[in-house]
């Protein structure tokens, strides 16, 4: 966690690293959004491997193909935890923002409409959405929070067309849908998070 929850603390982030990342990596980036009101919290995904061939540099994965449903279930059920210690940790009042950062975001999606949680809003970063899920069945709580859509226009996996595919699916989900497009390539920034932290869009 970043941030140190107190009886102020007003909004909680919940943020998932994408491939590769580990998560105190990850989180030092948030030093932009954690203040007296808000604190961040990030998991670590629960597959971690060497990202070099000389074993000095781990990375963690949410999920890959092999095993896949026994990672779906165990990262659901890890999400489960967290968020519960989470929410005896915090104020009751506490406003949730969900975030997911590349790979992180699929993970996300299944969380949320796994556990179904109370969010504030919900930010899908440099990542796409699950097409396997079904959204139809669960309008009513898609349509409760803001969801905020980032991207890069250099981002070397969302090309154009992918994310004309991309925002075309989203429009079917039921999410109530905002985008913030910058000048970047494929990574999180200070500046990015310092401009979405914002309450215009939550």
């Amino acid at each position: 966690m970043l941030g140190e929850p107190t009886f102020a603390t007003r909004w909680c982030w919940l943020a998932l690293h994408g491939y590769g990342q580990m998560a105190h990596h990850f989180l030092r980036r948030f030093d932009v959004v954690a203040d007296n009101q808000h604190v961040v919290a990030a998991p670590e995904a629960l597959a971690r491997f060497y990202l070099d061939k000389e074993g000095t540099h781990v990375g963690a994965a949410w999920m890959t193909r092999a095993h896949r449903l026994d990672d779906i279930a165990d990262n659901m059920a890890f999400l489960d935890e967290v968020y519960r210690r989470l929410h005896l940790k915090l104020p009751p009042d506490t406003l949730y923002i969900a975030l997911g950062f590349s790979q992180g975001c699929a993970t996300l999606m299944r969380w949320l409409l796994h556990a179904r949680p109370p969010l504030a809003g919900l930010v899908l970063y440099a990542g796409s959405i699950p097409d396997d899920l079904p959204y139809a069945q669960y309008q009513v709580y898609l349509q409760s929070f803001p969801t905020l859509i980032v991207y890069g226009t250099q981002d070397e996996f969302l090309t154009p067309e992918r994310v004309a595919a991309y925002r075309e699916m989203l429009g079917l989900t039921g999410l109530r849908l905002q985008y913030y497009v910058f000048e970047g390539g494929h990574s999180l920034t200070r500046e990015v998070l310092a401009a979405i932290k914002q309450p215009w869009w939550y």
